[in-house]
């Protein structure tokens, strides 16, 4: 199966580099490598993203909830999915041209997202705070 996957996305590439060759296409070949590079961007992001998933976030789930009783105590599936993504996740970028680039999110803006939509506690932390925060979802790991 990861001879056929691989295969696969070997082709595409080739096939990708081909086009972005070709005089036909539209726009320049700047352009076209342009787009080029914005599809292996978002190909290399999704094999090895910045930030992964943990395997399981049930120990982590448990340790906010006690770390920040408000507002994780009261959550739910769904806003624990909508959490883990903001960390996690990607989101498309408009470059204007298509494809989109897709990217994870700074730290800068999962915090102002989270103070947004939980504006007690986290806006009213301060740098220690986050600093704490951070330490705690990440667990030694850096944030890239």
């Amino acid at each position: 199966m990861f001879i056929i996957g691989s295969s696969i996305l070997a082709l595409a590439i080739f096939g990708l580099l081909k086009l972005a060759g070709h005089p036909a296409i539209e726009g320049s070949r700047e352009g076209a490598r342009s787009r080029l590079d914005i599809i292996l961007n978002n190909l290399a992001g999704s094999i090895s993203p910045q930030r992964s998933y943990p395997l399981t976030t049930i120990e982590m789930e448990a340790s906010l909830k006690t770390y920040l009783a408000v507002p994780f105590r009261d959550f739910h599936q769904d806003d624990w999915k909508w959490f883990w993504n903001l960390l996690y996740g990607t989101i498309e970028e408009d470059t204007g041209t298509w494809p989109k680039r897709k990217r994870q999110r700074s730290r800068e803006e999962i915090q102002n997202s989270l103070a947004y939509y939980y504006s007690q506690p986290f806006g009213a932390f301060g740098d220690q705070q986050w600093a704490t925060f951070w330490q705690r979802i990440l667990k030694g790991k850096v944030f890239k």
